[in-house]
Order: structure tokens, then sequence, then C-alpha cells
């Protein structure tokens, strides 16, 4: 598969097995991210958490008053790889953690791993310095964005998406 199959082929998965991503395939997504685009020089840390008690730590954290009690940000995925990095003043954080999330999810897809960019349970997670200390997020560092990986029993179909909104200045 190459990179524009990849970027074809790349969809949010949201129902997971219980099969989990073997090592190598996970070692091979970090990569990917690592070898990301990085402005400022702002580093991206990665917290893998495959732990079940830490998984589910992390749902109930992210569950609020108004989603039914089994509501999963995760999906059911066997691994989340959380993202966080030092705040920067423009942004660079942010940016750099979504660059190096896009080459994981474009790894995961080549490598036939379910993948989904997750945001909604990052709130959580930054107002609980515990478990965030769980994780192994570095001190001075701040959560930004995770991603479920995993294997599903669906396979979503390809879509075509029709380019629009651009302006070209000659």
């Amino acid at each position: 598969m190459n990179t524009l199959e990849a970027i074809k082929a790349r969809r949010s998965i949201r129902n997971y097995n219980s099969t989990p991503v073997e090592d190598e395939k996970l070692k091979t997504i970090l990569e990917a991210g690592a070898h990301a685009p990085n402005g400022a020089g702002v580093e991206v840390f990665y917290s893998v958490v495959r732990n079940c008690e830490v998984l589910e730590e992390i749902r109930s954290l992210a569950r609020t008053p108004n989603q039914a009690p089994d509501y999963d940000p995760f999906y059911g995925a066997t691994t989340v790889v959380v993202l966080s990095a030092e705040p920067h003043p423009i942004g660079c954080d942010q940016a750099n953690a979504a660059c190096a999330a896009e080459n994981m999810l474009l790894a995961a897809t080549e490598l036939g791993v379910g993948s989904i960019y997750l945001l909604g349970f990052v709130l959580a997670l930054k107002n609980d310095a515990a478990t965030m200390q769980k994780i192994n997020i570095p001190e001075g560092k701040v959560p930004l964005l995770g991603i479920a990986l995993g294997y599903s029993d669906e396979a979503p179909a390809a879509r075509e998406v029709a380019i629009k909104n651009v302006t070209y200045i000659d």
C-alpha cells in the first residue's frame, strides 16, 4: 500500500474486538509518529496504555453524568496512545501532536490495524494529575489527543471524497 492508498483507505474504527496489537506493529506505528514534522522543537511524548484497569480508570474519568454508564471513549480498543507535549504559545504543541497522530493513523492503516483519533477524554485526563502520573505523562507536559488502536470485525468501505472549498490564486 502506498501513501495515497493509505490516506484513502484510512477509516475511524468505532468497534474493536479483544485482539491485542502486536508489539512489532505498535513499534512501527510509534516510529511513524516520531518521524512527523516538528515545529519549534516542541517534542511529543507518547504514553502507551494497554493495562485494562488503567484504561477503565480513564474511561470513568471521561464519562459525564449525561452519558450512559457503559460509555467507552475508546470503543473497546485494547491499546490507547496518549500524545502529550509542553504547552507552546502559538500552538506548536498541538500541531506537532496532530502531525504525529496522522502519521500513526496512516501507518496503522497500512499494517491492517484499526485506529481512531480521539479528543473527548483529554479534558478529563488533563484535570486528573494522579492518572496523568500513572500513564507517565512527564512533568510540565499536557495530554493533547489520543489514538485508539486495535482490531475490528468490521471493515468500513472506502468512500469518495470531493475536493471542495479550494481557492487558487495564480
